[in-house]
């Protein structure tokens, strides 16, 4: 499958999946290989991501070469130059640069997260904190 536009409103499974400069809507598959590829919502066991970019990934084993992908889950991580927003799972940097917002599991030395577990809890805690004290000012402002 290649230079398609495929629909984005009825899932794509298949047992094993190529695609190449193409989007896809959902897709759920064993076995992946796409490039230059958006993908909305992926669900496979393992797979190769070629400057592609995906919403949601959920994956076994997956490796990323200068791709980007929102929200990731799988049991083995391996990035080759590429950035990942939300990382859960073991993620290991092969070559390159790897850029990852936050990330919850464990990682080699060469991936520095944003936000790492704890520091994620915290800003959440100090981010709730601070809204609950400005709800409280503001409805003491209207009540007079």
């Amino acid at each position: 499958m290649s230079q398609t536009q495929h629909s984005e409103t009825e899932p794509t499974t298949a047992t094993r999946a190529e695609f190449n400069q193409t989007s896809v809507g959902d897709l759920e598959a064993e076995t992946v290989w796409a490039s230059q590829t958006a993908i909305r919502n992926l669900t496979m066991q393992r797979g190769e991501l070629n400057q592609s970019a995906a919403a949601w990934v959920t994956a076994e084993d997956i490796a990323l070469h200068e791709s980007s992908v929102a929200s990731l889950k799988a049991d083995t991580i391996d990035l080759y130059d590429s950035s990942v927003a939300l990382a859960r799972g073991p993620l290991t940097v092969r070559e390159g640069k790897a850029t990852v917002f936050v990330h919850i599991g464990s990682s080699d030395c060469a991936v520095k997260p944003v936000l790492d577990t704890k520091s994620a809890a915290a800003a959440g805690a100090g981010i709730g904190l601070g809204l609950v004290l400005f709800g409280r000012l503001l409805g003491r402002m209207f009540r007079g």
